[in-house]
């Protein structure tokens, strides 16, 4: 199943975001990797994660979703090492 990496910018903070991150915490598996890019294990296309994303952030957020490649370099990040080798 492919992996995707989800950056975001939330521009205010309002209470909708709650849902958002809930959502991100939603997919098969996922890994917060800073504090605003998350990886996410699904079945939908980049496309799809994005619109189920979107619908829980406001018209003037940002929001950018690639699936992962094959290489991948990263140092002092948020979730575990492993989980990264395993999903990327």
């Amino acid at each position: 199943m492919p992996c995707y990496l989800v950056t975001y910018e939330l521009k205010q903070p309002r209470h909708r975001y709650v849902e958002f991150m809930r959502e991100l915490k939603s997919f098969e598996e996922w890994a917060q990797i800073l504090d605003a890019t998350w990886a996410v294990v699904s079945p939908l296309s980049a496309v799809e994660v994005r619109d189920h994303l979107w619908q829980f952030m406001d018209p003037d957020d940002g929001i950018f979703v690639i699936e992962s490649g094959r290489e991948a370099a990263w140092q002092d990040v948020r979730c575990e090492n492993q989980w990264l080798r395993d999903h990327l």
